[in-house]
């Protein structure tokens, strides 16, 4: 309940830190915590503070750029979660905003609120070496483990050339000089050493590996524990989720969350839940686990361990034969919707076969079944053998042997990768209830070392029924908040794409930027964006008179082929201008482009979607934004054109539900590259009619903030 005393808390906190830092309440700042303190404070609870009743308890809040958000939400919620003895996690979609408000935003409400709490930085397994996987890379033939690596691990030697950088990570390591976060190591590390010296949720055995003790992964983990707010990233959020929550994080009905970029959750989410295997891959794995189970009565005099390693392989075969007959079924209908590829971006694969509204043909959906079926079995049986080996360590009265401690490790490997390929088949041949919604399935036909496999994939078409599963029916409140949240002025795509209930608060708050002191201006070209060729070459033609008088402008393609199109077609001292996205990275493009701009040299920035969000260019740094057309998705891919689909099977036309509003977002953040503070002005250029000439135009006009409107 927001009772005097909690408001009076919240009230003296911000006043505390604007006269701590001499600053001025800004009224976006006060109306987002009075939102969050209504809808969080009023949360009823039970005897035990467990939530109850059906009163709102999320709250979204798009808040315009300059808002200050986050000091509205640490400010309100820290309070409200500690009444409720409840603990927070900030979920953010980037490292740098990660990174931002752990070094800089708490310690800064920290020192000069007055407010107490503790907090830390949550990151996932990848940013942490896996001391197992590096000892193997280091000495792989004497390493006691090898008993359980796969013939093509211990075959594969570490390049000699990484093997000094992993012996200075040891040494470290076992000098209690490096903690084994990546991110601390002092020295640029490359993605090959990386990828060698971590793992993955699936190939992890968590408090089962013989290392668990020493691992910094869930030293770490230790520190979440003790933190009244954690920081972590919308994938470690939902990949702890998806376990049952609790698992790395604090549990749902413990937590508020904070979902900042909030507007990135729903589509990580439909990514988080799809899943994927290769035929081909698939049993060449089995045949690996084979070779291991062949190994391990030798190590052990256990009947029941012997019968396992016997009972398994069997299983294991008839999944081949299954899996065969899938593959043999693929590789010789004639029926089946294939798309070539070959031309396309996609790294391996070569074709694609993708079924209309997800419906599976039947031959296909009952072979599929009996593979669900076969692993099911396969899973039973390797969680009983787990089950025996933990009887022999639980029952040991010596010391229990290394080989023991690996093979539960082990195993409980394989069980991880079991369930994940258990899950994969059962929602491939799962057949949806009336009203569901459909789930994406198609099967993309790769080639590698010139050979063809059959990759399986599903994915559900939106996160809402899993956001509602694992996040919305669980947790004790939660914050969502971006600055674009709303599509076409509305939040209802939001809260339908991700699962939210009617009871969520919905609110938006103004930026204090004054927008009228920036054009949007849409030049009269003589071609439309479908005229594509011709569109490219007005735009190269106008460009140089566009920005003349600029020293730092902003270029947005929404495709890679017009983007390298007009940069043929403009003039070589105009290319000369231009820095251009791909040709080095994000980090190493703003650092030329600032320089640039402070020696008074003239700069164009020039690139695709990721230049469009989360690019801060203040000042002269960027005083013209040109967009070259609206920024339409294209629904081509499997998960798009699924959506469209049922969409269509429901009389509701998909591009209006979801191109449309879609596009309106991507404006906005294109759009919001331009005024960055108080003071900044410039112009924003829309090289595309069709928002003046389409009937869909003036809503994309009306979901902008009211720039100054020049139509040539």
């Amino acid at each position: 309940m927001l009772n005097d005393a909690l408001k009076n808390n919240i009230q003296g906190a911000y006043r505390k830190f604007l006269a701590e830092k001499d600053l001025k309440p800004r009224h976006g700042q006060k109306q987002m915590i009075a939102v969050l303190a209504r809808t969080l404070a009023n949360i009823k609870t039970d005897s035990d503070d467990n939530r109850m009743g059906s009163d709102p308890y999320v709250a979204l809040v798009e808040a315009g750029t300059g808002t200050g958000k986050t000091l509205s939400y640490l400010l309100s919620v820290i309070p409200i979660a500690k009444s409720h003895d409840k603990r927070i996690i900030i979920s953010t979609a980037t490292v740098a905003l990660q990174e931002q408000i752990v070094l800089k935003d708490l310690p800064d409400v920290y020192a000069n609120s007055g407010l107490e709490f503790s907090f830390a930085l949550a990151k996932g397994r990848r940013r942490y070496m896996c001391p197992v996987n590096l000892q193997l890379a280091i000495s792989p033939s004497q390493n006691e483990q090898s008993m359980f690596l796969f013939e093509d691990e211990i075959d594969l030697q570490t390049d000699k050339a990484m093997l000094p950088v992993l012996e200075d990570l040891a040494q470290a390591f076992d000098g209690n000089d490096w903690s084994g976060d990546l991110d601390d190591w002092p020295d640029d590390l490359s993605d090959e050493v990386r990828t060698t010296v971590t793992t993955d949720q699936h190939h992890c055995s968590g408090r089962k590996c013989p290392m668990y003790n020493k691992c910094p992964f869930f030293e770490a983990r230790q520190t979440l524990d003790k933190s009244d707010v954690i920081v972590a990233n919308h994938d470690l959020v939902l990949s702890d989720l998806s376990l049952g929550g609790g698992y790395v994080l604090p549990s749902p009905e413990e937590t508020i969350y904070v979902f900042d970029e909030g507007h990135h959750l729903p589509t990580k989410a439909i990514n988080h839940f799809s899943s994927q295997a290769g035929l081909l891959e698939s049993r060449l794995w089995h045949k690996q686990l084979d070779r291991v189970l062949a190994r391990i009565p030798q190590n052990f005099d256990d009947r029941r361990v012997d019968e396992f390693c016997r009972v398994i392989p069997v299983i294991h075969s008839e999944l081949g034969e299954y899996i065969q007959h899938n593959y043999d079924l693929l590789e010789h209908s004639q029926g089946l919707p294939r798309e070539e590829l070959r031309d396309s971006e996609h790294e391996r694969a070569i074709a694609r076969i993708r079924f209309d509204l997800g419906r599976v043909p039947e031959e296909l959906r009952e072979q599929g079944a009996q593979i669900k079926l076969t692993y099911n079995r396969l899973l039973i049986q390797y969680n009983k053998l787990l089950a025996v080996v933990d009887d022999l360590i639980e029952d040991s009265e010596k010391a229990v042997s290394p080989e023991l401690e690996q093979l539960q490790s082990w195993l409980s490997m394989v069980i991880n990768e079991v369930e994940r390929r258990q899950t994969l088949w059962v929602r491939f041949c799962a057949v949806p209830e009336e009203g569901e919604l459909p789930v994406a399935r198609w099967i993309d036909v790769t080639e590698y070392n010139h050979q063809v496999d059959y990759q399986i994939n599903t994915s559900p078409i939106m996160a809402s029924e899993d956001l509602k599963r694992f996040l919305w029916s669980r947790c004790f409140g939660a914050v969502v908040t971006s600055a674009t949240l709303t599509a076409l002025g509305k939040f209802d795509r939001y809260k339908t794409s991700a699962g939210l209930f009617d009871n969520a608060v919905c609110e938006q708050v103004m930026s204090p930027f004054n927008w009228q002191s920036a054009q949007l201006v849409v030049p009269n070209l003589r071609s439309l964006p479908n005229q594509e060729q011709q569109h490219s070459e007005d735009i190269a033609l106008r460009l140089p008179e566009l920005t003349k008088n600029d020293k730092g402008s902003l270029l947005l393609f929404s495709s890679r082929r017009q983007l390298q199109n007009v940069m043929t077609l403009v003039p070589s001292t105009y290319r000369e201008k231009c820095l251009i996205q791909g040709e080095m990275s994000k980090q190493e493009l703003m650092k030329r482009h600032k320089q640039r701009v402070d020696l008074g040299l003239p700069s164009v920035l020039v690139g695709l979607a990721s230049l469009a969000e989360g690019v801060d260019l203040p000042g002269e740094y960027c005083t013209h934004v040109m967009i070259a057309r609206i920024p339409f998705a294209v629904p081509d891919d499997p998960v798009g054109k699924t959506l469209s689909e049922w969409l269509e099977s429901r009389k509701i036309n998909p591009f209006f539900h979801i191109s449309v509003a879609d596009a309106s977002v991507k404006l906005v953040q294109a759009c919001g590259r331009l005024l960055r503070s108080e003071t900044d002005t410039g112009r924003i250029t829309l090289m595309d009619r069709r928002i003046v000439t389409q009937r869909y135009g003036q809503a994309l006009i009306n979901s902008l903030p009211p720039y100054s409107l020049v139509i040539e």
